[in-house]
């Protein structure tokens, strides 16, 4: 996925999902499949879910752009239900979240690996403009930093979302730059699907961006 580079836009305008840029940038359909059940780090989980198979969203429609500081997504899908806003008893958010290996790694179906960890850009819809930075280094390891580097802002869409996070290239946890070209994965979690934590839907084949230097 190319990455496409526009000087002008302000960090508010890669942030707002209904933005006129966005409208501009190529969009590509990337297909998700739910993590096995087998794989989740709680005996109570694998249990629970013996006969159910998380990954309800089959596919998240994303594209990016950056303005030679800030790197920002925007993914788009619709929900199975009800769209999940808030935490209440027996339910759980709908969340998004775009992960990178830090060391050109693809250990993405793990969460990571030890010396291979992801550094992950995390969105949830009970915190609906708000993002957080988090790493893994193997399935029931995340940790989230303590930083504010991940920015993000979401719209309801019809039966769905629009979300957008983004963070500057510069940080402590994970630096990018203009030329880069990174492996990355998507993850989406339905929450009325009572899917949180390592269940969910993710991009199972790596895909790759490439942060273009060249000014559109």
């Amino acid at each position: 996925m190319r990455v496409p580079y526009f000087k002008t836009l302000s960090q508010d305008d890669l942030l707002d999902p209904l933005a006129v840029g966005w409208s501009g940038v190529n969009s590509e359909h990337v297909p998700l499949t739910g993590t096995p059940v087998d794989m989740q780090p709680t005996a109570y989980i694998r249990t629970k879910w013996k006969n159910q198979q998380p990954g309800r969203i089959t596919r998240v429609r994303l594209k990016a752009m950056h303005n030679g500081e800030t790197l920002a997504f925007h993914l788009q899908w619709a929900v199975p239900s009800k769209v999940s806003q808030t935490r209440k008893p027996g339910s759980f958010p709908d969340a998004a979240a775009i992960a990178f290996g830090t060391d050109g790694g693809s250990s993405f179906h793990t969460m990571g690996a030890s010396g291979s960890p992801l550094n992950i850009w995390h969105w949830r819809a009970d915190a609906i403009n708000n993002g957080r930075q988090v790493t893994a280094a193997g399935i029931g390891t995340t940790e989230a930093y303590a930083d504010r580097d991940v920015k993000a802002s979401a719209r309801q869409a019809g039966n769905g979302w629009q979300v957008v996070i983004a963070r500057n290239f510069e940080s402590r946890n994970h630096d990018l730059k203009m030329g880069d070209r990174i492996k990355f994965a998507v993850a989406i979690w339905d929450g009325n699907s009572e899917e949180r934590g390592g269940l969910k839907a993710y991009s199972p084949s790596p895909l790759t961006i490439n942060i273009s230097d060249e000014q559109v």
